[in-house]
């Protein structure tokens, strides 16, 4: 029965299935249906990327009211964004704490080097913090811890992900700057574990804006990035202009 069920899922053309079940799914988590069409349907069909598919999905997403619905309404898991945020930054900021009390005070353009080399030593830690985020968020994606260690684990598998080299990159800069490398020495924000999350959307936007210091730091820590973010409000609406008069009209 079981070899007789696999053979007919195999002729199921789930592009066609989810089509049809797209308002229900919509309704379930919602989204508009609209975002399920242009994302997950293309996807099974074979038409589009993942990140596409991402990117289509989150565009939806992003909606204002939307966004707040999922994020701040809903109950169950997805509702919970400011818990996700003040969980992820007291988990950053405790880590970022200890690492600034081991290094010390920087006296001399010699500290400051070997501090520099010790940080930069930290990346698979700091890349392993974007697994530790991973968890806080894991119900939503129905993923278990089983899943996550063994992608953490494979340094091949851990590598590629945009979010791993995000949290590599932007906490190996945000350390320089606390620990006195890159400026005189700087606060460890209460918002860091939020900042965090919040980059791992980098590859998946047009436009991303932070505040001023962490902007700034991205722009320098992941120059791939840098035409995408914007370090101020003000700077948001030029920005918008110069990307509809760069796109190709739809």
């Amino acid at each position: 029965m079981r070899h007789r069920a696999e053979q007919i899922l195999e002729t199921v053309d789930w592009g066609v299935e989810v089509e049809g079940l797209a308002p229900k799914i919509a309704e379930e988590v919602g989204l508009p249906t609209e975002a399920v069409l242009a994302s997950v349907v293309p996807f099974l069909r074979g038409e589009i990327s993942s990140a596409e598919a991402s990117r289509r999905m989150l565009s939806g997403i992003s909606k204002p009211s939307v966004f707040v619905d999922m994020y701040f309404e809903r109950w169950g898991p997805m509702g919970t964004l400011p818990n996700w945020i003040n969980a992820a930054s007291t988990m950053v900021s405790r880590y970022l704490s200890a690492v600034r009390d081991n290094v010390g005070p920087l006296r001399s353009a010699k500290d400051r080097k070997q501090a520099t080399l010790l940080v930069s030593r930290l990346k698979p830690a700091f890349r392993a913090i974007s697994f530790e985020l991973a968890r806080l968020s894991a119900a939503e994606f129905e993923l278990s811890d089983e899943i996550i260690d063994s992608i953490a684990a494979d340094v091949d598998a851990a590598l590629p992900l945009p979010s791993a080299e995000i949290a590599a990159a932007a906490l190996e800069a945000y350390t320089l700057q606390i620990v006195g490398v890159t400026t005189g020495g700087s606060t460890i924000e209460g918002s860091i574990g939020g900042d965090v999350l919040h980059a791992f959307y980098l590859p998946y936007v047009d436009l991303w804006r932070g505040d001023r210091r962490f902007s700034a730091m991205l722009q320098r820590a992941l120059p791939q990035y840098r035409d995408r973010i914007c370090g101020s409000l003000a700077e948001l609406p030029r920005a918008i202009e110069a990307k509809l008069v760069s796109s190709p009209a739809k």
